[in-house]
């Protein structure tokens, strides 16, 4: 699967703006991606998302560029989700990435954008 690559600002460029609002969550997900021979699961925690990505913690090792899907399950709402993603950023040394969705259709950036504006109501918005 091919990701375009000349529309998405650099990490490291601090004068790349934002595109979306972030907001602050806290949810159960779970990571589906390929070790080069196998197909793994691995559980983590969902702490930031807007309409373009999710930041998230999961104890794996992901390099800049995996391709992952991520499920995760709207609390209190039956609405769950499973997103096509890649790894954009790994900031420091820990567990913790910044996946940005890729390939998503019209009826999941609706369920992304329901699902930010739930979370704008009802935990705020964050600074950057």
């Amino acid at each position: 699967m091919a990701v375009a690559m000349s529309s998405v600002p650099s990490v490291d460029d601090p004068s790349a703006e934002r595109r979306w609002q972030r907001y602050h969550f806290d949810v159960p997900i779970r990571l589906v991606f390929e070790d080069g021979q196998h197909t793994r699961v691995a559980e983590g925690r969902g702490t930031e998302l807007n309409e373009g990505g999710l930041g998230l913690y999961a104890g794996i090792e992901l390099e800049i560029g995996d391709l992952v899907e991520v499920e995760l399950t709207v609390p209190f709402y039956c609405l769950s989700l499973r997103l096509q993603g890649v790894v954009r950023n790994r900031p420091g040394n820990g567990y913790y990435y910044g996946i940005q969705f890729v390939d998503t259709n019209a009826t999941q950036r609706g369920e992304i954008a329901l699902f930010a504006k739930m979370l704008e109501s009802a935990a705020g918005q964050l600074d950057s």
